[in-house]
Parts: C-alpha cells; sequence; structure tokens
C-alpha cells in the first residue's frame, strides 16, 4: 500500500509556484497558465525606475535598507537574508553545535522546516496543526514532559491557517529549558501583525522569527527575507551564510515598499477584498464534495478531501491551465490549497468563473 502511495503521489511538485514542472506535465505554455499554487499577494508592489547604480556597487547593506527594515517591523536586531529559506537550512546545524535536541514540528506544515532537522540529527516529534485546540494541548502536554526539546511554529499554519497569539507563543518560549530554541516562521503574518512575536517590545533570548518579504508584497522571485533573534545567534547566522545576501536591486526595491506605507494600507484592503471574491468562487468545490475541514487566511483557502478527489481536481484543473497545491496527508486524504486571484484581473476571474460553472453542473 505504501508504495502505491509513493507512486501515486511521487510526481506531485514539493512547492507551490513550480510553472515550469506544470507546463512540461500537461503541456500548456508557462504564460498560459493561472496560478493558484503559492498563496503570494495576487497584488505585487510595482517594480519600476529602478536605478542602474544599484547594478554595479556590491551591496553591502545600505543604511536605507536598515532603517525602512526598522521601521516597519518596529524591532533592530534582525539579519536580512536571501530568503528565509536559506535560513531555514541552516538553522537547525548552528543550534546543534552546542545541543542535539528532539524538535517539536507540525505535523503539517512548510516541510523544509522538518527536512533539515532531521538532516541536522534531530528526532522529529510532531503536534497537530489541523486547529489551534488541538495544537495548544499537543504542544504544551509536549513541553511539560520534556523542556529540553526545541519548538518549531509556523504562524499563520502553512496550508492550515491556524493562527495563534504572540502571548500563548511566550508562555511556551519561557517553559523552554537553556539551550532550546523556539523558531516561529511568520511568513503569512502581515495581514494579521497583532499576532506577531514582532509585536512585542523584545524578543527572549531563545526565540528566532523568521519573516518573508515577498509574500504580502507579491514580490517572491526578489529573495528578501528577515531573521530576528538574539545578536549572539545573528552573528552566528551572518557567519554560516556570508556577506551580500540582498543584491543591490533588491535592496532598493525593498526600501521602497517597505516604507511606502500608501501603498501597504491599499493592499491590505485589497488582499482582504480579495480573498473574500476568490473564497466565495472556491465555496463551489466545499459544496460540490461535501467538504468537512476548510480553512482560510488572508492569502489563500484550504479544503480537505479523499485522496483520489485531490488528484483528480489537480488534474482537471491542470488540464485548463489553472495550478493548485496538494498536500497528501496520509494513504487516503489529502488537503489542496488555493491562492487568491486579483479580482480586477478580467482574465483570471473569467477562468475561474468557468471552473466554478463547469463544477457546478459537474461537466468538467
Amino acid at each position: 500500500m505504501n508504495s502505491i502511495f509513493q507512486s501515486v503521489t511521487a510526481g506531485l511538485p514539493q512547492h507551490g509556484g513550480d510553472l515550469q514542472s506544470a507546463a512540461t506535465e500537461f503541456h500548456i505554455p508557462v504564460k498560459q497558465w493561472l496560478d493558484l499554487s503559492t498563496g503570494i499577494n495576487p497584488v505585487t508592489y510595482p517594480v519600476q525606475d529602478i536605478p542602474e547604480s544599484v547594478f554595479y556597487q556590491l551591496p553591502y547593506p545600505q543604511k536605507e535598507f536598515i532603517d525602512a527594515i526598522h521601521g516597519y517591523y518596529q524591532q533592530s536586531g534582525f539579519l536580512a537574508v536571501c530568503g528565509t529559506q536559506s535560513a531555514i537550512q541552516v538553522i537547525p546545524e548552528l543550534l546543534n553545535t552546542q545541543h542535539t535536541f528532539p524538535v517539536l514540528l507540525p505535523s503539517v506544515g512548510y516541510k523544509e522546516h522538518e527536512r533539515y532537522w532531521a538532516r541536522a540529527g534531530n528526532l522529529c516529534r510532531h503536534y497537530s496543526a489541523m486547529n489551534a485546540d488541538e495544537m495548544i494541548d499537543d504542544i504544551s502536554t509536549a513541553l511539560m514532559q520534556n523542556r529540553q526539546q526545541h519548538l518549531v511554529l509556523i504562524n499563520p499554519n502553512n496550508p492550515t491557517g491556524v493562527t495563534l497569539s504572540a502571548d500563548q507563543i511566550l508562555a511556551w518560549a519561557a517553559l523552554l529549558e537553556f539551550g532550546a530554541f523556539l523558531i516561529v516562521d511568520e511568513a503569512f503574518i502581515d495581514a494579521t501583525g497583532e499576532h506577531s512575536l514582532l509585536s512585542e517590545p523584545k524578543l527572549p533570548n531563545n526565540c528566532i522569527v523568521l519573516r518573508s518579504f515577498g509574500k504580502f508584497f507579491g514580490l517572491a522571485g526578489l529573495r528578501v527575507g528577515f531573521v530576528f533573534s538574539s545578536k549572539s545567534f545573528r552573528d552566528r547566522l551572518k557567519e554560516r551564510l556570508g556577506i551580500w545576501q540582498i543584491n543591490g536591486p533588491a535592496q532598493w526595491l525593498a526600501t521602497k515598499a517597505l516604507t511606502d506605507h500608501a501603498w501597504q494600507h491599499k493592499a491590505m484592503q485589497e488582499l482582504n477584498a480579495n480573498a473574500y471574491y476568490s473564497q466565495r468562487q472556491y465555496q463551489v468545490i466545499v459544496d460540490h464534495f461535501s467538504v468537512q475541514q476548510v480553512f482560510t487566511t488572508d492569502y489563500f483557502m484550504t479544503v480537505e478531501l479523499t485522496l483520489v478527489q485531490a488528484l483528480d481536481i489537480r488534474r482537471r484543473l491542470g488540464e485548463q491551465g489553472i495550478l493548485i497545491r496538494i498536500i497528501p496527508m496520509d494513504q487516503t486524504m489529502a488537503l489542496i490549497r488555493m491562492g487568491n486571484i486579483n479580482r480586477h484581473d478580467l482574465s483570471a476571474c473569467r477562468r475561474l468563473l468557468k471552473m466554478t460553472k463547469a463544477l457546478r453542473t459537474q461537466a468538467w
């Protein structure tokens, strides 16, 4: 049975946004796809008038860039990195130079965390990430049994959208014994910043917070992220990653975006409105398949289906040039995650309406 499951799911992309693979699989050119697989804000910060000088100079961190980060996140203890993925890959080995503790990870979540903790040699244990009550119970029980373990949180969880308060997370940080760290991946938290640990005046020394720039600003290709932590950990991370993490054009554009308060205010409104519009369209999937588990955030909607249903939906939408993200749960169940469309994009709206009409009439 395991071999059948592995063969069925082996060809699925490990991450969203892989349009090249989708184009090859379904024989549809990249430019003809409607990509719903990433959860990235479909309203992107405008890219224009980048000065030539930023391409010529070595990209030492510019003062304006540092000031912009501090102003947006209201925290001073950070390191800018080439996407938080670069930090996710090395954090486990850095923490293992002193201790090799078990690590608590979400049963469902961004799997790159678990991949690199396992590679570093840590015993990986799991807690439920399907709803907040179960998550809180599982983590609290595990930490009361053993305070010598690291804890990784994704807040809001990707793909289940479960969001925890900063107070709850800080309470867990206080339980950890010396040498154990709490790592919080806040890639999708910009729209609900009140739950961020960065809303606190100062981070505890055993907390590491990852923030993604590309999700809210819609510029994932820029590869900009930030790690907030104690100075001692930042120094070690900086030494491990090396200099010139953020290229000159990326610094210039990120500085503009992080200080453009008018755009940010409007983008928050658009993010919410696009989520409402998109999720109303996706409701037809919920109704058609009598879905019991539905998860929503301002960035995406996730539904739980049987693995057979999820694979069939992915195939049928793929044949229409619509890409969604499928996350197998086990041999029988799976999640499909669908990002928002820009409701002002008439072409995208027409394609989405065509999809929902076909579902309502069962005329796939």
